[in-house]
């Protein structure tokens, strides 16, 4: 049945960063009601409703689809410049007014940028506002994305001020920022402070349903301290911070900072079409029930232990193989914290092995904060409910050549918010590493905002025997890129407000029989938007093929719009040799009399059962693709490209500055886990623990349930401690013990040699609450005068002993010179 569908497009002109759509009178599914890029609409294929929109349909022949591009950086033939039945136009530069919302802090006056030009921080006195702190200028009043400058500017927008005034006293914050499902927290380092305690709730809530931060989310980046909350919901909260001794919180040192604000993922395309939401997490963003979540660091990767309930499995590889994910019973959540370099890892790649889908029950990998990255390639194979998010991929040296991989029978897989730098340098046409996000053999897949810097092969979809598979790709940013985006075999594909700048082959490649609806996507400065196999102009100038000779079947293009160079030909100008067909109205059916030299069009998009999906203009598209495609806060590495070429053979070569930059890349993370909860496996969680943080008015809390007193002469011997080499608020005989286990030691105390103990480096602390005076005794095999710390108090060691007398009460060891220790003994004073 051809059912008309009504969609009312803003103007290309966007007022704002992020526009809204007006209501298309189609009700979107709750789990996508809202999202990241503010609207309200959505488009589905379930309505009644019967309306064209064929004014807005940018095709061949519309004065806005030639107009060359001021910012081409080579020569570009005039056959490149312009469709086969349209004539070249210059355009005059527009004029852009960016206006600044200052939140009642003053004024700051109107700029006016010029098409092409940038836009630098603007002049703003602050420094009257003492009590609060200037974070800077965000693109939406909602303050969810920080503008970097200088900016490029494309239309009219409204960039706005964000202030907060957090209760201190001690803890200065630099950073409040929410984002999709998260909030990032950073602020200074308090002098004699090493460990943090975070506490999170919603806007309103009593203090009693304050929920405790991981520990491992608390990183230590040198000049300052940085927090990231995950799994929240759309919603306002707020946020506490209380100095910790490692085991206390410390009651005089706090701050608070009230109504971040949060926002969702876009949840749609094929991969939520099924009965679950893909990976760890719920449709609303928080964790799925009983989650078990491991945090994963460079350092342990290799000796990180998982009990799936029939035998324990060390190292990620393992915990991930197919033997021990097939006996788990619960979602797996994998936080991956800094950049992952391990040797061992990048080598071999990183597979995600689902045992042919006997495991189901949602597995996430994603990145913490703006700098998790992979050094490696990352693989899924055989996986249902699988997610990958907030990672970058860089230089991968793995024997398997793809950045992130979704191969050998997977279903409903997300791929979203990852920023894929140049692979492993094979030569040739592999010269920038081989695909950076393929998919062959999965069905239900959504990849979106995803940035891909300059990929040679960007997705390749399909291996020749996938009908009857389906796929969505939306809101990615193809930035000087080559080919592949996607280039479709078998596979029924919609292909959506993505963003394609300076592309130099081609865009969308209809390699082999398949059905492909291009919706409102941005071609800025393309060679050509879209090929099909055999025909148009896949076949070269010297009759060769650029997708192999392969049959390609129809894609159908709407609402798509061009700027600057792009070279296609529609059926309707030339229905034996066409590259796609134009329809006049996004619910056209087309006639299976309409073929490709592989297939005729399938018309799944005008079906009853075609999901709903929100839509956006392609310039509001493009906006939003600048604004959150790639990791959070748009990752740590920063790049503009300055120049490309059309040219095949120039096309391979790899941008020598951004090589350089990924060569020497690496986290300026010093050390996570700097709460009192350090736990790098965290079983059954999902629902929250509330939790009361430190009442300012009431320093006498609690203390840690973990630590018992220690009442009488005793002596601990460090060498009997956890096999486990890390040890993360681990208790033994009376201590809390966080730190790294020293094996192949050789220590000799009165008679007795210690090959193993405790090593006092900065992670270290040992907590302990003694109920009488005593004398603590500790024995490490430092030099005379080395010191070990015993609260603020650093004591020498003479002879290997460090002593000191203490009152009752809590008392904390921790390292002020490196060694290892292998007693510590306890004698009641009198």
């Amino acid at each position: 049945m051809n059912k008309k569908i009504k969609i009312l497009l803003t103007s290309l002109t966007c007022i704002g960063l992020i526009g809204t759509i007006s209501s298309c009178g189609r009700k979107a599914s709750s789990d996508n009601s809202s999202s990241q890029d503010g609207i309200s609409s959505s488009y589905s294929s379930k309505s009644e409703d019967s309306a064209s929109s064929s004014s807005s349909t940018m095709s061949s022949s519309d004065s806005k689809s030639n107009v060359s591009s001021s910012d081409n950086k080579s020569s570009i033939s005039s056959s490149e410049q312009v469709s086969s039945s349209s004539s070249s136009s210059i355009a005059p530069k527009q004029k852009f007014i960016v206006s600044f919302d200052t939140n009642n802090h003053g004024t700051v006056k109107d700029v006016e940028v010029i098409e092409g030009n940038k836009l630098s921080q603007p002049s703003y006195d602050v420094s009257s506002y003492t009590t609060e702190v200037f974070n800077g200028w965000y693109f939406e009043s909602e303050l969810i994305n920080k503008v970097s400058f200088p900016l490029e500017v494309t239309s009219n927008i409204t960039l706005h001020a964000s202030f907060t005034t957090p209760t201190s006293q001690g803890i200065v914050f630099t950073k409040t920022l929410g984002y999709q499902e998260g909030v990032a927290l950073e602020f200074n380092k308090v002098d004699g402070v090493n460990n943090y305690s975070v506490y999170y709730k919603t806007n309103g809530s009593e203090d009693s349903t304050y929920t405790k931060l991981d520990g491992m989310l608390i990183r230590d980046y040198d000049t300052y301290i940085r927090a990231d909350i995950l799994g929240l919901k759309q919603g306002s909260y707020d946020i506490k911070v209380v100095a910790s001794n490692g085991s206390n919180d410390l009651s005089t040192i706090y701050g608070e900072v009230k109504s971040i604000n949060v926002i969702s993922h876009l949840r749609e395309g094929y991969a939520f079409t099924g009965s679950e939401c893909p990976g760890a997490y719920n449709f609303d963003g928080t964790l799925k029930n009983d989650t078990i979540i491991l945090y994963v660091t460079n350092d342990n990767i290799e000796n990180i232990s998982l009990n799936n309930g029939k035998a324990t499995f060390t190292g990620l590889s393992n915990i991930l193989s197919g033997t021990c994910l097939k006996n788990l019973s619960k979602p797996l959540c994998i936080r991956v914290i800094g950049n992952i370099t391990n040797a061992t890892i990048a080598s071999t790649g990183l597979v995600i092995d689902g045992n042919k889908m006997a495991y189901s029950k949602g597995i996430t990998l994603e990145g913490i904060g703006n700098d998790a990255a992979f050094k490696a390639g990352i693989m899924f194979k055989g996986t249902k409910f699988g997610e990958v998010r907030n990672l970058a991929s860089y230089e991968n040296g793995s024997d398997k050549d793809d950045a992130f991989g979704f191969e050998q029978t997977n279903d409903y897989m997300w791929a979203h918010n990852l920023d894929i730098f140049y692979g492993k340098n094979l030569g040739g046409d592999k010269a920038k590493g081989d695909g950076s996000l393929d998919c062959k053999s999965t069905d239900h897949v959504t990849v979106s905002y995803v940035h891909f810097y300059d990929s040679g092969k960007a997705n390749l979809l399909g291996m020749g025997d996938d009908a009857g598979h389906y796929a969505s790709y939306h809101h990615n940013y193809y930035d000087n890129a080559d080919s592949r985006m996607p280039r479709v075999r078998d596979y029924t594909v919609h292909v959506y407000n993505n963003y394609y700048k300076n592309i130099a082959k081609y865009c969308i490649g209809n390699a082999k029989q398949a059905s492909i609806f291009s919706e409102n996507n941005y071609f800025d400065n393309v060679k050509f938007p879209y090929i099909t196999g055999s025909q148009g102009h896949d076949i070269k100038d010297d009759g060769s093929s650029t997708l192999s000779s392969e049959k390609g079947g129809i894609t159908k293009v709407y609402g798509d719009y061009y700027n600057g160079a792009n070279t296609k030909t529609s059926y309707q100008e030339n229905a034996s040799n066409f590259d796609y067909y134009q329809a006049s109205s996004r619910d056209e059916v087309i006639p299976s009399t309409i073929s490709g030299k592989g297939a005729s069009y399938n018309n799944f998009d005008t079906q009853e059962d075609f999901y709903s999906y929100n839509v956006q203009s392609p310039e509001e598209a493009k906006n939003s693709v600048l604004a959150y495609a790639g990791r959070v806060e748009k990752g740590d590495i920063s790049y503009e490209f300055t120049n490309y070429s059309f040219d095949d053979k120039l096309s391979y070569t790899r941008d020598s500055n951004l090589d350089t930059i990924l060569l020497s890349y690496s986290s300026k993370m010093l050390k996570a886990g700097l709460g009192d909860n350090n736990n790098v496996i965290i079983n059954g969680t999902g629902g929250i623990t509330p939790v009361t943080p430190t009442d300012p008015s009431n320093p006498d809390e609690p203390s840690n349930p973990s630590v018992t007193t220690i009442s009488e002469n005793t002596t601990i011997d460090l060498s009997l401690i956890s096999q486990q080499k890390n040890l993360s608020n681990y208790s033994y005989n009376g201590l809390s013990i966080t730190g790294n286990k020293k094996t192949g030691a050789s220590f000799a105390y009165d008679g007795k040699t210690y090959t193993s103990g405790l090593k006092m480096e900065s992670s270290t602390s040992i907590s302990f609450e003694i109920t009488k005076k005593m004398k603590i005794d500790v024995i490490g095999d430092g030099a005379d005068n080395k010191k070990i710390k015993f609260g603020d108090t650093a004591v020498a060691l003479t002879n290997n002993v460090a002593s000191i007398t203490l009152e009752s009460g809590k008392h904390t060891i921790s390292k002020k010179d490196s060694m290892n220790i292998y007693l510590i003994i306890f004698t009641v004073v009198d």
